[in-house]
Protein backbone atom coordinates (compact mmCIF):
# COMPACT_ATOMS: atom_id res chain seq x y z
CA UNK A 1 0.00 0.00 0.00
CA UNK A 2 2.77 2.40 0.93
CA UNK A 3 4.72 1.58 -2.23
CA UNK A 4 1.65 2.10 -4.41
CA UNK A 5 1.01 5.47 -2.83
CA UNK A 6 4.63 6.51 -3.30
CA UNK A 7 4.45 5.56 -6.98
CA UNK A 8 1.29 7.63 -7.35
CA UNK A 9 3.04 10.55 -5.73
CA UNK A 10 5.68 10.39 -8.44
CA UNK A 11 2.93 10.99 -10.99
CA UNK A 12 0.43 13.30 -9.34
CA UNK A 13 0.04 15.46 -6.24
CA UNK A 14 -1.92 18.24 -4.67
CA UNK A 15 -3.77 20.51 -2.26
CA UNK A 16 -5.53 23.83 -2.86
CA UNK A 17 -6.54 27.32 -2.10
CA UNK A 18 -9.43 29.15 -0.44
CA UNK A 19 -11.90 31.85 -1.50
CA UNK A 20 -12.94 35.23 0.07
CA UNK A 21 -15.31 37.34 2.03
CA UNK A 22 -16.63 40.81 2.89
CA UNK A 23 -18.45 42.27 5.84
CA UNK A 24 -21.85 41.03 6.93
CA UNK A 25 -23.64 39.54 9.87
CA UNK A 26 -27.02 37.89 9.91
CA UNK A 27 -28.80 35.41 12.09
CA UNK A 28 -29.40 31.94 10.61
CA UNK A 29 -33.12 31.36 10.16
CA UNK A 30 -33.28 27.60 9.67
CA UNK A 31 -30.35 26.55 11.84
CA UNK A 32 -29.04 27.17 15.32
CA UNK A 33 -26.25 29.72 15.69
CA UNK A 34 -23.95 28.47 18.43
CA UNK A 35 -21.21 31.11 18.34
CA UNK A 36 -20.80 34.81 17.61
CA UNK A 37 -19.98 35.44 13.93
CA UNK A 38 -16.40 36.42 13.17
CA UNK A 39 -16.58 39.34 10.72
CA UNK A 40 -14.01 40.76 8.33
CA UNK A 41 -14.32 43.12 5.36
CA UNK A 42 -14.60 40.46 2.68
CA UNK A 43 -16.51 37.83 4.62
CA UNK A 44 -17.65 36.40 7.91
CA UNK A 45 -17.38 33.17 9.84
CA UNK A 46 -20.31 31.72 11.74
CA UNK A 47 -21.10 28.42 13.41
CA UNK A 48 -24.35 26.60 12.63
CA UNK A 49 -25.28 23.49 14.61
CA UNK A 50 -21.64 23.14 15.64
CA UNK A 51 -20.22 23.37 12.10
CA UNK A 52 -18.10 26.30 10.82
CA UNK A 53 -19.85 28.20 8.02
CA UNK A 54 -17.90 30.83 6.10
CA UNK A 55 -19.74 33.38 3.91
CA UNK A 56 -17.68 34.67 0.96
CA UNK A 57 -18.47 37.60 -1.35
CA UNK A 58 -16.88 40.68 -2.89
CA UNK A 59 -14.16 40.42 -5.52
CA UNK A 60 -12.16 37.23 -6.08
CA UNK A 61 -9.19 38.77 -4.28
CA UNK A 62 -11.32 39.90 -1.34
CA UNK A 63 -12.80 36.43 -1.02
CA UNK A 64 -9.42 34.74 -1.02
CA UNK A 65 -7.91 37.17 1.51
CA UNK A 66 -10.91 36.78 3.83
CA UNK A 67 -10.82 32.99 3.72
CA UNK A 68 -7.12 33.02 4.48
CA UNK A 69 -7.64 35.37 7.41
CA UNK A 70 -10.77 33.76 8.84
CA UNK A 71 -9.80 30.12 8.35
CA UNK A 72 -6.03 30.16 8.85
CA UNK A 73 -6.14 27.87 11.90
CA UNK A 74 -8.36 25.39 10.07
CA UNK A 75 -6.37 24.99 6.87
CA UNK A 76 -2.96 25.08 8.56
CA UNK A 77 -4.17 22.24 10.79
CA UNK A 78 -5.20 20.29 7.67
CA UNK A 79 -1.94 21.06 5.86
CA UNK A 80 0.29 19.99 8.73
CA UNK A 81 -1.81 17.08 9.96
CA UNK A 82 -3.33 15.73 6.76
CA UNK A 83 -1.41 16.83 3.66
CA UNK A 84 1.92 16.17 5.40
CA UNK A 85 0.68 13.10 7.29
CA UNK A 86 1.25 9.47 6.45
CA UNK A 87 -2.18 9.41 4.80
CA UNK A 88 -0.78 11.46 1.90
CA UNK A 89 3.04 11.35 2.07
CA UNK A 90 5.02 8.53 3.72
CA UNK A 91 7.68 11.08 4.70
CA UNK A 92 6.99 14.86 5.00
CA UNK A 93 10.15 15.68 3.04
CA UNK A 94 8.62 14.09 -0.07
CA UNK A 95 6.28 17.06 -0.28
CA UNK A 96 9.14 19.29 -1.46
CA UNK A 97 11.17 16.60 -3.20
CA UNK A 98 8.38 14.91 -5.18
CA UNK A 99 4.83 16.16 -4.76
CA UNK A 100 5.20 19.89 -5.44
CA UNK A 101 7.48 19.59 -8.49
CA UNK A 102 5.51 16.69 -10.01
CA UNK A 103 2.19 18.39 -9.49
CA UNK A 104 3.24 21.75 -10.92
CA UNK A 105 4.83 19.96 -13.86
CA UNK A 106 1.75 17.92 -14.75
CA UNK A 107 -1.22 20.08 -13.72
CA UNK A 108 -2.42 23.46 -14.93
CA UNK A 109 -2.04 25.29 -11.61
CA UNK A 110 -0.91 28.82 -12.54
CA UNK A 111 -4.55 29.83 -12.86
CA UNK A 112 -4.79 29.45 -9.07
CA UNK A 113 -1.78 31.62 -8.21
CA UNK A 114 -3.68 34.92 -7.66
CA UNK A 115 -6.06 33.08 -5.38
CA UNK A 116 -3.23 31.38 -3.47
CA UNK A 117 -1.38 34.67 -3.09
CA UNK A 118 -4.40 36.42 -1.57
CA UNK A 119 -5.16 33.48 0.74
CA UNK A 120 -1.58 33.48 1.99
CA UNK A 121 -1.70 37.25 2.51
CA UNK A 122 -4.84 36.86 4.61
CA UNK A 123 -3.38 34.00 6.62
CA UNK A 124 -0.13 35.87 7.32
CA UNK A 125 -2.09 38.96 8.31
CA UNK A 126 -4.04 36.89 10.82
CA UNK A 127 -0.87 35.28 12.20
CA UNK A 128 1.14 38.51 12.18
CA UNK A 129 3.82 37.27 9.80
CA UNK A 130 5.06 34.26 7.77
CA UNK A 131 3.61 30.87 8.73
CA UNK A 132 6.30 28.39 9.73
CA UNK A 133 5.70 24.75 8.80
CA UNK A 134 7.73 22.72 11.28
CA UNK A 135 7.67 19.48 9.32
CA UNK A 136 9.14 21.23 6.26
CA UNK A 137 11.47 23.56 8.21
CA UNK A 138 10.35 26.53 6.13
CA UNK A 139 7.50 28.99 5.68
CA UNK A 140 4.24 28.18 3.89
CA UNK A 141 4.23 29.49 0.31
CA UNK A 142 1.84 29.97 -2.62
CA UNK A 143 2.96 26.79 -4.34
CA UNK A 144 1.98 24.74 -1.29
CA UNK A 145 -1.57 26.04 -1.55
CA UNK A 146 -1.68 25.58 -5.33
CA UNK A 147 -0.48 22.01 -4.95
CA UNK A 148 -3.22 21.06 -2.54
CA UNK A 149 -6.06 21.17 -5.05
CA UNK A 150 -4.69 18.01 -6.65
CA UNK A 151 -4.76 15.76 -3.58
CA UNK A 152 -7.98 14.04 -4.79
CA UNK A 153 -6.09 13.24 -8.01
CA UNK A 154 -3.30 11.44 -6.13
CA UNK A 155 -5.33 8.40 -5.19
CA UNK A 156 -9.03 7.69 -5.46
CA UNK A 157 -11.13 5.83 -2.97
CA UNK A 158 -14.88 5.44 -2.76
CA UNK A 159 -17.98 7.77 -2.50
CA UNK A 160 -21.57 7.02 -3.47
CA UNK A 161 -24.78 8.94 -4.12
CA UNK A 162 -28.33 8.75 -5.45
CA UNK A 163 -30.89 11.13 -6.91
CA UNK A 164 -34.67 10.64 -7.04
CA UNK A 165 -37.43 12.86 -8.39
CA UNK A 166 -40.79 12.78 -10.12
CA UNK A 167 -43.26 10.23 -8.81
CA UNK A 168 -40.71 8.94 -6.29
CA UNK A 169 -40.49 12.11 -4.18
CA UNK A 170 -42.74 14.39 -2.17
CA UNK A 171 -43.91 17.42 -4.13
CA UNK A 172 -42.04 16.15 -7.18
CA UNK A 173 -38.82 17.65 -5.79
CA UNK A 174 -35.34 16.29 -6.52
CA UNK A 175 -33.89 14.47 -3.50
CA UNK A 176 -30.13 13.84 -3.46
CA UNK A 177 -28.14 11.77 -0.94
CA UNK A 178 -24.36 11.55 -0.86
CA UNK A 179 -21.51 9.75 0.99
CA UNK A 180 -18.01 11.26 0.78
CA UNK A 181 -15.46 8.52 1.45
CA UNK A 182 -11.75 9.24 1.63
CA UNK A 183 -8.54 8.65 3.57
CA UNK A 184 -8.44 10.76 6.69
CA UNK A 185 -6.84 12.02 9.87
CA UNK A 186 -8.47 13.53 12.94
CA UNK A 187 -7.55 16.99 11.63
CA UNK A 188 -9.28 16.30 8.32
CA UNK A 189 -12.54 15.16 9.91
CA UNK A 190 -12.48 17.97 12.49
CA UNK A 191 -12.26 20.68 9.84
CA UNK A 192 -15.19 19.71 7.59
CA UNK A 193 -17.15 22.91 6.96
CA UNK A 194 -19.70 24.74 4.82
CA UNK A 195 -18.65 27.55 2.48
CA UNK A 196 -21.27 29.93 1.07
CA UNK A 197 -20.13 31.58 -2.18
CA UNK A 198 -22.05 34.67 -3.34
CA UNK A 199 -22.51 35.06 -7.12
CA UNK A 200 -19.47 36.59 -8.84
CA UNK A 201 -19.99 38.18 -12.24
CA UNK A 202 -21.70 35.59 -14.43
CA UNK A 203 -20.83 32.84 -11.97
CA UNK A 204 -23.65 31.46 -9.84
CA UNK A 205 -23.69 31.52 -6.09
CA UNK A 206 -23.34 28.14 -4.44
CA UNK A 207 -22.90 26.28 -1.17
CA UNK A 208 -20.10 23.75 -0.77
CA UNK A 209 -19.47 21.11 1.87
CA UNK A 210 -15.79 20.36 2.23
CA UNK A 211 -12.61 21.89 3.61
CA UNK A 212 -10.91 25.31 3.78
CA UNK A 213 -8.13 26.06 1.36
CA UNK A 214 -9.73 24.11 -1.49
CA UNK A 215 -11.32 26.30 -4.20
CA UNK A 216 -12.79 23.38 -6.16
CA UNK A 217 -16.00 21.45 -5.63
CA UNK A 218 -16.35 18.07 -3.91
CA UNK A 219 -20.02 18.59 -2.96
CA UNK A 220 -21.92 21.68 -4.05
CA UNK A 221 -25.42 23.10 -4.62
CA UNK A 222 -25.93 26.24 -6.71
CA UNK A 223 -28.52 29.00 -6.49
CA UNK A 224 -29.94 27.59 -9.76
CA UNK A 225 -30.75 24.28 -8.04
CA UNK A 226 -27.84 22.27 -9.48
CA UNK A 227 -26.10 19.65 -7.30
CA UNK A 228 -22.61 18.30 -8.08
CA UNK A 229 -20.57 15.68 -6.18
CA UNK A 230 -17.24 13.98 -6.95
CA UNK A 231 -16.56 10.22 -6.89
CA UNK A 232 -13.27 8.48 -7.68
CA UNK A 233 -12.51 5.82 -10.30
CA UNK A 234 -9.17 4.12 -10.95
CA UNK A 235 -8.89 4.83 -14.67
CA UNK A 236 -5.56 5.91 -16.11
CA UNK A 237 -5.22 8.70 -18.64
CA UNK A 238 -4.17 8.26 -22.25
CA UNK A 239 -1.11 10.04 -23.58
CA UNK A 240 -1.93 13.47 -24.90
CA UNK A 241 -0.92 17.10 -25.13
CA UNK A 242 -1.47 19.68 -22.43
CA UNK A 243 -1.53 19.63 -18.67
CA UNK A 244 -4.16 18.00 -16.48
CA UNK A 245 -7.05 19.86 -14.89
CA UNK A 246 -7.69 19.05 -11.22
CA UNK A 247 -11.06 17.29 -11.13
CA UNK A 248 -12.32 19.52 -8.32
CA UNK A 249 -11.71 22.57 -10.52
CA UNK A 250 -13.67 21.05 -13.41
CA UNK A 251 -16.63 20.26 -11.16
CA UNK A 252 -16.58 23.81 -9.78
CA UNK A 253 -17.08 24.91 -13.38
CA UNK A 254 -20.25 22.83 -13.51
CA UNK A 255 -21.83 24.08 -10.29
CA UNK A 256 -21.07 27.72 -11.16
CA UNK A 257 -22.34 27.68 -14.76
CA UNK A 258 -25.06 25.05 -15.30
CA UNK A 259 -28.75 25.97 -15.56
CA UNK A 260 -31.50 23.33 -15.17
CA UNK A 261 -32.70 22.23 -18.59
CA UNK A 262 -33.75 19.07 -20.39
CA UNK A 263 -30.17 18.45 -21.52
CA UNK A 264 -28.30 19.45 -18.32
CA UNK A 265 -26.51 16.09 -18.10
CA UNK A 266 -25.12 16.33 -21.61
CA UNK A 267 -24.28 20.02 -21.14
CA UNK A 268 -22.19 19.00 -18.11
CA UNK A 269 -20.42 16.31 -20.13
CA UNK A 270 -19.54 18.85 -22.83
CA UNK A 271 -17.85 21.05 -20.22
CA UNK A 272 -15.88 18.10 -18.85
CA UNK A 273 -14.66 17.17 -22.36
CA UNK A 274 -12.81 20.47 -22.56
CA UNK A 275 -10.20 19.23 -20.06
CA UNK A 276 -7.67 16.44 -19.58
CA UNK A 277 -7.62 14.42 -16.36
CA UNK A 278 -4.88 12.42 -14.70
CA UNK A 279 -7.35 10.30 -12.77
CA UNK A 280 -10.81 8.96 -13.56
CA UNK A 281 -13.95 10.27 -11.95
CA UNK A 282 -17.68 9.86 -11.65
CA UNK A 283 -19.81 12.82 -10.70
CA UNK A 284 -23.43 13.00 -9.67
CA UNK A 285 -25.17 15.97 -11.24
CA UNK A 286 -28.80 16.69 -10.33
CA UNK A 287 -30.94 19.70 -11.09
CA UNK A 288 -34.29 21.29 -10.39
CA UNK A 289 -35.62 24.41 -12.06
CA UNK A 290 -39.05 25.75 -12.91
CA UNK A 291 -39.36 23.66 -16.05
CA UNK A 292 -36.73 20.94 -15.74
CA UNK A 293 -35.58 18.44 -13.15
CA UNK A 294 -33.54 15.29 -13.26
CA UNK A 295 -30.12 13.78 -12.66
CA UNK A 296 -27.29 11.99 -14.45
CA UNK A 297 -24.02 10.29 -13.63
CA UNK A 298 -21.05 11.86 -15.37
CA UNK A 299 -18.30 9.35 -16.11
CA UNK A 300 -15.10 11.10 -17.17
CA UNK A 301 -11.38 10.39 -17.44
CA UNK A 302 -8.30 11.09 -19.55
CA UNK A 303 -9.26 8.66 -22.32
CA UNK A 304 -10.17 11.13 -25.04
CA UNK A 305 -10.62 8.31 -27.58
CA UNK A 306 -13.84 7.32 -25.77
CA UNK A 307 -16.65 9.83 -26.27
CA UNK A 308 -14.20 12.70 -25.91
CA UNK A 309 -13.44 11.66 -22.34
CA UNK A 310 -16.88 12.07 -20.75
CA UNK A 311 -20.37 10.54 -20.91
CA UNK A 312 -23.64 11.28 -19.14
CA UNK A 313 -25.74 8.34 -17.93
CA UNK A 314 -29.35 9.10 -17.14
CA UNK A 315 -32.07 7.00 -15.49
CA UNK A 316 -32.71 3.44 -16.67
CA UNK A 317 -36.03 2.58 -18.33
CA UNK A 318 -37.39 6.01 -17.59
CA UNK A 319 -37.48 5.50 -13.81
CA UNK A 320 -36.67 8.86 -12.14
CA UNK A 321 -33.78 7.49 -10.10
CA UNK A 322 -30.02 7.26 -10.66
CA UNK A 323 -27.19 6.00 -8.44
CA UNK A 324 -23.48 6.67 -8.56
CA UNK A 325 -20.45 5.05 -6.97
CA UNK A 326 -17.10 4.01 -8.45
CA UNK A 327 -18.34 1.46 -10.96
CA UNK A 328 -17.67 3.65 -14.05
CA UNK A 329 -19.71 1.04 -15.85
CA UNK A 330 -20.19 2.70 -19.24
CA UNK A 331 -16.43 2.98 -19.60
CA UNK A 332 -15.27 -0.42 -18.37
CA UNK A 333 -16.61 -3.73 -19.72
CA UNK A 334 -15.76 -5.58 -16.52
CA UNK A 335 -17.01 -2.90 -14.13
CA UNK A 336 -15.66 -2.79 -10.59
CA UNK A 337 -17.94 -5.16 -8.68
CA UNK A 338 -19.23 -2.27 -6.60
CA UNK A 339 -21.77 -3.64 -4.10
CA UNK A 340 -22.48 -0.12 -2.85
CA UNK A 341 -23.86 0.70 -6.30
CA UNK A 342 -26.07 -2.38 -6.19
CA UNK A 343 -27.39 -1.40 -2.75
CA UNK A 344 -28.33 2.04 -3.98
CA UNK A 345 -29.86 0.81 -7.24
CA UNK A 346 -32.11 -1.49 -5.22
CA UNK A 347 -33.95 1.70 -4.33
CA UNK A 348 -35.98 2.54 -1.20
CA UNK A 349 -36.64 0.00 1.55
CA UNK A 350 -38.99 -2.82 0.75
CA UNK A 351 -42.46 -1.82 1.75
CA UNK A 352 -41.48 1.86 1.75
CA UNK A 353 -44.50 3.82 0.70
CA UNK A 354 -44.04 6.60 -1.77
CA UNK A 355 -42.97 9.33 -1.72
CA UNK A 356 -39.33 9.03 -0.82
CA UNK A 357 -38.81 11.50 2.02
CA UNK A 358 -35.73 12.62 4.00
CA UNK A 359 -35.95 9.78 6.53
CA UNK A 360 -36.15 7.16 3.78
CA UNK A 361 -33.36 8.93 1.90
CA UNK A 362 -31.11 8.78 4.97
CA UNK A 363 -31.79 5.05 5.32
CA UNK A 364 -30.97 4.53 1.66
CA UNK A 365 -27.69 6.44 1.63
CA UNK A 366 -26.65 4.82 4.91
CA UNK A 367 -26.72 1.42 3.18
CA UNK A 368 -23.64 2.36 1.20
CA UNK A 369 -21.79 4.22 3.99
CA UNK A 370 -18.45 2.62 4.82
CA UNK A 371 -15.70 2.92 7.43
CA UNK A 372 -14.06 5.70 5.39
CA UNK A 373 -17.23 7.79 5.02
CA UNK A 374 -16.22 11.23 6.31
CA UNK A 375 -19.55 12.95 5.80
CA UNK A 376 -23.01 12.36 4.38
CA UNK A 377 -25.47 14.87 2.97
CA UNK A 378 -29.17 14.83 2.12
CA UNK A 379 -30.62 17.68 0.07
CA UNK A 380 -33.96 18.71 -1.43
CA UNK A 381 -33.15 20.86 -4.46
CA UNK A 382 -36.65 22.33 -4.54
CA UNK A 383 -36.90 23.67 -1.01
CA UNK A 384 -33.15 24.10 -0.44
CA UNK A 385 -33.22 21.91 2.67
CA UNK A 386 -29.76 20.47 3.43
CA UNK A 387 -28.70 18.11 6.22
CA UNK A 388 -25.12 17.02 6.94
CA UNK A 389 -23.68 14.18 9.01
CA UNK A 390 -19.94 14.30 9.67
CA UNK A 391 -17.65 11.79 11.31
CA UNK A 392 -16.23 12.73 14.71
CA UNK A 393 -12.75 11.29 14.15
CA UNK A 394 -10.60 9.11 11.90
CA UNK A 395 -11.31 5.88 13.80
CA UNK A 396 -14.75 6.86 15.04
CA UNK A 397 -17.85 5.04 13.86
CA UNK A 398 -20.15 7.78 15.13
CA UNK A 399 -21.31 11.07 13.62
CA UNK A 400 -21.60 14.50 15.22
CA UNK A 401 -25.09 15.96 15.76
CA UNK A 402 -26.70 16.51 12.36
CA UNK A 403 -26.31 19.96 10.82
CA UNK A 404 -29.47 21.45 9.32
CA UNK A 405 -29.61 24.54 7.13
CA UNK A 406 -31.28 25.90 4.03
CA UNK A 407 -29.24 26.59 0.90
CA UNK A 408 -31.51 29.39 -0.27
CA UNK A 409 -31.41 31.06 3.14
CA UNK A 410 -27.65 31.07 3.57
CA UNK A 411 -27.11 32.23 -0.01
CA UNK A 412 -29.49 35.13 0.58
CA UNK A 413 -27.28 36.19 3.51
CA UNK A 414 -23.99 36.08 1.62
CA UNK A 415 -23.86 39.89 1.57
CA UNK A 416 -21.97 42.73 3.25
CA UNK A 417 -23.23 43.75 6.68
CA UNK A 418 -24.93 46.92 5.48
CA UNK A 419 -26.96 44.96 2.91
CA UNK A 420 -27.83 42.06 5.18
CA UNK A 421 -28.95 44.38 8.00
CA UNK A 422 -31.56 46.00 5.73
CA UNK A 423 -33.47 42.77 5.12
Amino acid sequence: MLLNRLLLLLVLAGLAVPATAQESVATPSTATETAQPVILPGGRLEEIDGMPVVFLYGSAKERAFAEGFLLVDHFIDIFENFALSGSIVPIPGLWDMVIKPATHNRFDLEQFRPHAKAVLEGAEKARGGPIRIKKLKRNLDEEDLMTCICIPDLAGLLCSSFSAWGALTAGDNVLVGRNLDYMSTDAFTKNIMVKVHAPLGKRRGWVSVGWPGLPGCVTGISDAGVFVAIHDVRVRSEKGDGKYTPRMAALKELVETLTPAADTGEAAARILRQHRYGFGGNAMVAWQGEKARGAAVLEFDGRKSRDGGATARGPEKGVPFVACSNHHRLRSKRGHGCNRFEKLMAGPDRGQEKPLDFDAGWRLISRSSVRMTLYRTMADLGSGRLEIDRKTGKRSRSYAPRVRLNVKDVLSRAKPLEVASQR
